[in-house]
């Protein structure tokens, strides 16, 4: 493979001193960089560390009187810098609270509410993602995005590279329904179709090319992604000020558990500023047979367990392992997790209708879970439950035709596809003939 770019580093905003990546494997701290790959050092030996960032600031930030937030951009100051390149983070964020009638009724609570991630740009949890990774890589000057998905991350991402002029290729698995290529058309992406082998190979491939950034996952993987759970902290900033308290729960639906463990990170850091006098307990909210986070807890281990694949109507969270730190903040919260099974999935997409909320099935995770939370819990009248939905309906079926979008191709798992593909598309960066 061709040789890793050099790291960029960004012209902070913030002094230097107080952005730094640190390592979760071995701790060493690094300067501020922008970078798609592991830890420098657990590489010298081998091993794959997993790069978190660090932010510690001078002086302990004041609690931001927003009255009328603007998204994540009101929250810049506390996300990681970038000098002229957050334009897109005005429309991305400050989603609705909205406080339950019928299904609180029905479970006899009195404070339940729902975060809304619909209203994001592309409808998901993920622009909060996307628009902080691929800021911090425009800044950097990385010119193209690569990504690997099997759904909303992909559609974020090719959204958010559309904004900022960036050519964006878009991983995806065998059989993805041509209207989902046509969602990832429909903001410029380049989607490339491939086995699960492929889909890795391509990734790291070209993470290794110069000028490319590889949008990866918070995971203990050669390509990763420190930065993007930094806009999952959006999270907590947001229900302090919509409810001028921490919330005493929040329910998550979770594959990895990125999300949960980036609201956790924000709501820590908030506790620690004295923004709030307590922070609330994780709950992770999983499909049966894909509910690494309750095995786990139930099993009593450090590291998340990973389970063998399903299939599930809930399909964006039926990943085989969860990640140690969503695993991590859940038992230093005093949380829980649970499993649903299908038909209690499709009971709660159809109970959030009846609120007048159309979601998808893995975002109706939180609400197939409350009995249990509920039994093992038993929340207060006063108590407050925020369920997080994660993301609006979308329309996935395939559309019965057989064209395929000009930029679409299905490649077989070799390099040699890739590159070809990479040609044909005019993105041969080698060649520098973008």
């Amino acid at each position: 493979m061709p040789q890793g770019p050099t790291l960029m580093v960004t012209n902070e905003i913030h002094p230097k001193d107080e952005w730094q990546l640190s390592c979760n494997s071995c701790k060493e701290v690094l300067d501020w960089t922008i970078t798609h790959f592991s830890c420098p050092q657990c590489r010298i030996t081998g091993k794959t560390g997993l790069l978190e960032c660090r932010f510690s600031p001078r002086r302990k930030p004041s609690r931001p009187l927003i009255t009328e937030p603007s998204g994540i951009e009101s929250y810049a100051d506390f996300l990681p810098p970038t000098n002229g390149h957050r334009t897109q983070w005005h429309a991305t964020g400050n989603t609705p609270l909205k406080r339950s009638k019928h299904i609180a009724s029905h479970h006899g609570i009195q404070n339940l509410f729902f975060k809304i991630e619909a209203d994001n740009p592309t409808g998901s949890f993920k622009d909060r993602y996307a628009a902080v990774t691929i800021s911090l890589a425009k800044e950097a000057g990385y010119r193209c995005i690569a990504v690997s998905s099997t759904g909303n991350l992909g559609i974020s991402v090719a959204y958010y590279a559309s904004q900022y002029g960036m050519p964006c290729v878009v991983i995806v698995p065998s059989g993805t329904p041509t209207s989902f290529i046509e969602q990832l058309e429909d903001y410029g992406a380049h989607a490339v179709e491939t086995t699960s082998k492929g889909r890795q190979l391509f990734l790291e491939y070209l993470g290794h090319l110069p000028h490319w950034f590889a949008v990866g996952l918070f995971l203990k993987r050669k390509i990763q992604n420190p930065y993007g759970i930094e806009g999952y902290k959006t999270f907590a900033y947001e229900m302090l000020t919509q409810l001028k308290a921490s919330p005493d729960f929040i329910m998550f639906p979770c594959a990895r558990g990125n999300n949960l463990y980036g609201t956790w990170k924000g709501f820590r850091e908030a506790h620690e500023w004295s923004w709030c006098d307590s922070v609330p307990r994780m709950i992770a909210c999983q499909p049966d047979g894909a509910d690494s986070l309750r095995v786990s807890l139930h099993r009593g281990v450090a590291h998340a367990v990973e389970l063998p694949p399903v299939s599930s109507a809930a399909f964006s969270t039926a990943e085989t392992v969860a990640g140690d730190e969503s695993l991590a903040a859940i038992r230093e919260s005093r949380g829980s997790a649970y499993g649903a099974s299908e038909a209690q999935i499709l009971n709660a997409v159809n109970e959030l209708k009846v609120e007048g909320i159309s979601v998808e099935p893995s975002s109706a995770l939180p609400i197939a879970c409350l009995p249990d939370f509920i039994a093992e819990f038993q929340p207060l009248r006063e108590e407050i439950v925020v369920c997080v939905l994660t993301a609006g309906q979308r329309n996935l079926t395939t559309s019965g035709t057989h064209y395929l979008p000009s930029r679409h191709e299905r490649l077989s798992p070799s390099l040699s596809s890739l590159r070809d593909y990479l040609t044909r598309q005019c993105l041969d960066i080698e060649s520098q003939s973008i």
